[in-house]
């Protein structure tokens, strides 16, 4: 966590000189800007076993017989990105991306349900991961303007670290009651005398490993220039990825990133020694 933070740091430190100067790792800056909209970063499968396993300590619970509903990760994970786009010296209409990413709230879950002898006996029992996740990523485009409009598309890949997760465990067990004795505690529920239950709740919280997420994407979008200075746009990424957490099996996922962006345009002098991204 400490290594990942110096990075985006000095990342910062860089990208604010770079932005007097004009100039980041020997290529012309052009635009610096932002980036919000949601990531979903899908496992392609999941059990309470793997969640269980994310955990720190990996508490066990074994489940039989139940059938098994899970999401993961669908809509939870709103992201922020911080943008500058870079143009090579010798390289026309071409651009490369770096990014630094902020992604908060992710979720994973996986919920599991059976049903007794008595359609009143009834289980639930689910598992969910939250977590958050900083990373730096960068991609190389091809882009083309049409007057305001800016259309790119290009390859990419990002690499985040996990943190600050929490593994919450819930358990529900309704069961039909009988026994007049158990009635009179006062925890069941009575429908005209037609049915009686109780039901049970239990939740407990554990603490989760941290983790990394590699991913490579294709990656498209399109921005219109107002003023000559401001560029809004869509920006959308699709592709797989990795994630590791320690004591945890490697899972695959696949990847989906859609944001609005908003970049400022820098007033830039002809690039030097040619000026293939001048004409860019």
């Amino acid at each position: 966590m400490k290594q990942l933070t110096l990075c985006l740091l000095a990342m910062c430190c860089m990208a604010s000189t770079s932005i007097a100067q004009h100039q980041l790792f020997g290529m012309q800056l052009k635009k610096w800007g932002i980036s919000m909209g949601v990531e979903q970063d899908m496992l392609n499968s999941i059990s309470h076993e793997y969640l269980l396993s994310t955990a720190r300590g990996n508490p066990a619970l074994a489940l039989e017989n139940r059938t098994l509903d899970f999401y993961t990760g669908t809509c939870e994970n709103p992201h922020l990105r911080f943008d500058l786009v870079l143009s090579p010296y010798t390289m026309r209409n071409t651009e490369v991306h770096l990014s630094a990413i902020g992604i908060f709230n992710r979720v994973d879950g996986a919920s599991y349900y059976s049903y007794g002898e008595d359609p009143a006996d009834y289980e639930y029992q689910s598992f969910y991961s939250y977590g958050h996740e900083l990373g730096i990523e960068t991609a190389l485009v091809k882009a083309w303007h049409l007057g305001p409009l800016r259309l790119y598309g290009g390859a990419g890949g990002n690499l985040g670290y996990s943190f600050g997760n929490e593994v919450n465990i819930y358990t529900s067990q309704t069961e039909s009651v009988n026994d007049i004795s158990i009635r009179s505690e006062g925890y069941t529920t009575a429908m005209d005398n037609l049915e009686e239950w109780r039901t049970t709740e239990v939740s407990e919280y554990h603490d989760g490993k941290n983790g990394f997420h590699e991913r490579i994407f294709l990656k498209a979008g399109l921005g219109i220039s107002f003023f000559k200075r401001i560029e809004l746009g869509v920006d959308v990424r699709k592709g797989l990825g990795l994630r590791q957490f320690v004591g945890a099996p490697l899972k695959g996922s696949d990847y989906t990133s859609i944001a609005l962006t908003a970049k400022y345009l820098l007033r830039t002098s002809c690039c030097k020694p040619k000026p293939a991204c001048c004409k860019g």
